[in-house]
């Protein structure tokens, strides 16, 4: 189970913050040392202006702020070797077969839940979305969503574009905007989140027979996305409320 650990980023570094960044600081410094004429990778990743309270300060986030949390948390769903010296994924992730299974009724619940929260409404979401973000006419709450909801999505239409004849409803129509050119944009778009987030947990590597194998039961550093997600759900936007989208004269493109 992950552990959870408050992270105050307005305030000095806590004793758990330290606790938590200084290892990290420890092995960034082993593997990319620092020169004369380079900062250290640390000097960079932990600046000041290079954490969350500055993205924040910036788009005017402050509302969910208070709900992020850090936990170490160990990933599943790793490969093995079975005694024929075959590869195998790791089945003993329930969690994660609720999302990789094949097609059926479950498993689009599972992704259904999971994106919940993928639009929300927000009444004042700060003055940069004031001034950039779309507007309800009818509510006038300013249309927005969180990032993270964004990349599942397009992870859940790469998914769906692994069963074409399943998925037959979702792609088959020119005139939706979810048709198959919508892959190529998930696949760039996740391609530039994961260089964005550039996860520096280090890699390890585990020798099974002749075979060195990726372990990728490693613990990392992560927000705490239950919450998160519970604070999208509630301000998720009511779109059955919304008279151009039940009329057909407005519609989303994502």
């Amino acid at each position: 189970m992950a552990s959870i650990v408050i992270f105050d980023f307005d305030s000095t570094p806590s004793d758990t913050q330290r606790s938590i960044q200084d290892p990290l600081k420890l092995s960034l410094d082993s593997l990319f040392p620092t020169s004369p004429t380079r900062p250290s990778l640390t000097d960079v990743l932990f600046a000041p202006n290079a954490g969350p309270k500055a993205c924040w300060a910036r788009y005017g986030y402050d509302a969910v702020r208070p709900q992020i949390r850090l936990s170490r948390h160990g990933f599943s769903g790793g490969l093995g070797l079975d005694g024929n010296g075959s590869f195998f994924a790791d089945d003993d992730d329930d969690d994660g077969r609720r999302y990789t299974a094949a097609p059926s009724p479950e498993v689009d619940r599972a992704w259904y839940e999971l994106l919940t929260g993928l639009n929300i409404d927000l009444e004042d979401p700060g003055e940069h979305l004031r001034r950039t973000t779309f507007r309800w006419p009818e509510s006038r709450l300013y249309l927005t969503g969180l990032e993270v909801f964004h990349s599942l999505h397009c992870l859940d239409r790469l998914r769906q574009a692994l069963y074409p004849e399943y998925y037959r409803h979702v792609f088959s129509n020119p005139n939706n905007p979810s048709r198959e050119d919508h892959i190529g944009h998930c696949i760039n778009h996740l391609r530039q989140a994961i260089q964005c987030h550039g996860d520096l947990t280090p890699m390890v590597w585990k020798l099974v027979g002749d075979k060195i194998i990726l372990s990728t039961e490693t613990r990392h550093m992560c927000r705490d996305f239950d919450r998160i997600h519970e604070w999208a759900a509630q301000r998720q936007t009511r779109f059955e409320d919304i008279q151009g989208i039940r009329n057909g004269s407005l519609f989303l493109v994502d």
